[in-house]
């Protein structure tokens, strides 16, 4: 629980230092169910969209960082966990007449309040997160909806490494 409250303290500090520079952050809510009872809630933050340092054809590469704090229920047993994370997201962007369409790819680390959740057992507060995702964007650019899948595991640093995967609906908007 000590490393959860140390890893909360430097997100919010991430938060109030990078929100008070400028450029327009992009907040959001993530709602995910696993392929049992499991439901996710999660809040994200998303650091503001630098130029993009490629382009292939009609598509732009960008980096974003990211950072989320989440709740996971089991419904089956009345069990939750707190979640708090941070990724770097890989996405290719590209123009359309009605809108932006945004493929994403993340790699990053999450430290959660409990290691069992539903049948399985975590090992490790520290677990890694990776997910792959579809975003779009209308032409006001002012919202986003999309789709993430995510597998989230301890990479054997710890036996066992039984996983934990879900499918979350995002919803975004800019200021």
């Amino acid at each position: 629980m000590r490393h959860l409250t140390w890893a909360s303290g430097a997100i919010a500090l991430a938060f109030a230092t990078t929100v008070s520079g400028q450029g327009r952050w992009q907040p959001g809510i993530e709602f995910g169910t696993t392929g049992e009872s499991g439901r996710l809630v999660r809040l994200t933050l998303s650091a503001p969209q630098r130029e993009a340092f490629a382009r292939t054809g009609a598509w732009s590469w960008r980096l974003t960082p990211e950072v989320t704090l989440g709740r996971w229920l089991d419904g089956e047993r009345n069990d939750a966990l707190w979640e708090v994370g941070a990724t770097p997201v890989l996405a290719a962007h590209r123009e359309l007449r009605s809108g932006r369409v945004a493929v994403d790819l993340g790699v990053g680390i999450h430290l959660l309040s409990a290691v069992r959740f539903e049948d399985s057992t975590l090992a490790s507060a520290f677990q890694f997160g990776d997910h792959v995702g579809i975003e779009w964007r209308p032409a006001s650019g002012r919202w986003g909806i999309g789709y993430r899948f995510q597998h989230l595991s301890n990479a054997s640093i710890a036996p066992p490494n039984d996983g934990v995967e879900f499918h979350l609906l995002r919803l975004g908007w800019r200021f």
